[in-house]
C-alpha cells in the first residue's frame, strides 16, 4: 500500500513538473489565452503603438498600424483621409513637444474595439503653438491583423 502511494505520488509530481516546464517554456498553459491575445488587452496595445508612433513622429510605425480606409474626424469638423495624416505627421511643419492619454475606456463588440480617451498634447504647426485638450474615440479592428479604423477628437475648451 505504500508503495503505490509513493507510486502515485511520484507519477503526480512528475506530471506538475511537465506542465510546470510547459509554463516555462511557453508561458501558458495549452488552451488557456496569453493576457495580450484578450481583446482589450490587444486594443490597449494597439492604441500604446499608435501613440507611441505618432509622439516619435514614426511615420512608418504609424502607417504600419493604419487601415487602407483609415479615417480621422478633426476636433474642427473635418476629415483627413489617411494619406494627409501621414503627409502632416512627415512634415516638418508639425513639431510634436508632448502628448499623453488617460481615462482611457474600452468597449469590445466582436472584432471591433471602440476606445474612448483624453487626450492632452502640445506643439507647434507651420510655426502656430496648439494646444490640445480632447476627448477622442479610436476605433479599432481586431480582426487577423489589428489596425486603427477612425479616430474623431472634440475639444474639451
Amino acid at each position: 500500500m505504500v508503495g503505490r502511494r509513493i507510486v502515485l505520488i511520484s507519477v503526480a509530481l512528475l506530471a506538475l513538473r511537465c506542465v510546470g516546464a510547459d509554463i516555462v517554456a511557453t508561458g501558458v498553459i495549452a488552451g488557456v489565452k496569453r493576457p495580450d491575445e484578450y481583446p482589450e488587452t490587444k486594443a490597449r496595445v494597439v492604441l500604446e503603438k499608435y501613440d507611441e508612433a505618432w509622439l516619435s513622429k514614426n511615420v512608418k510605425a504609424f502607417d504600419a498600424l493604419l487601415s487602407p480606409s483609415y479615417l480621422y474626424f478633426t476636433s474642427t469638423g473635418g476629415v483627413m483621409e489617411r494619406k494627409a495624416m501621414l503627409a502632416m505627421l512627415a512634415s516638418p511643419d508639425y513639431k510634436i513637444d508632448s502628448g499623453s492619454r488617460d481615462d482611457v475606456r474600452v468597449m469590445v463588440t466582436d472584432s471591433t474595439a471602440i476606445l474612448s480617451t483624453l487626450w492632452r498634447g502640445k506643439g507647434t504647426f507651420q510655426g502656430k503653438p496648439f494646444t490640445d485638450d480632447q476627448r477622442c474615440s479610436v476605433v479599432i479592428s481586431l480582426g487577423s491583423k489589428a489596425e486603427v479604423l477612425s479616430e474623431h477628437c472634440t475639444n474639451l475648451q
